[in-house]
């Protein structure tokens, strides 16, 4: 789903994701499935929040294109 080759680095992340709290799993038969947990989804916003502010609105007062943003 990824598109990554190593799959032990992406299992080492998620381990360490749950282990912080961030993800919650489910095991359907031989499948596990993550989600963000409720902390997860609050640090996912807070970063949001915060990237909005200190890059987005700063781009935003620049006289660049979305083409040249995207780029940058």
């Amino acid at each position: 789903l990824l598109n990554i080759e190593d799959t032990h680095t992406v299992n080492y992340a998620l381990r360490k994701l749950l282990k912080m709290g961030l993800l919650s799993n489910e095991k359907r038969g031989k499948e596990v499935f993550y989600k963000t947990s409720e902390a997860g989804e609050q640090l996912c916003e807070a970063y949001r929040e915060v990237r909005e502010r200190c890059l987005l609105d700063v781009m935003n007062r620049m006289d660049m294109s979305g083409e040249e943003m995207r780029e940058f």
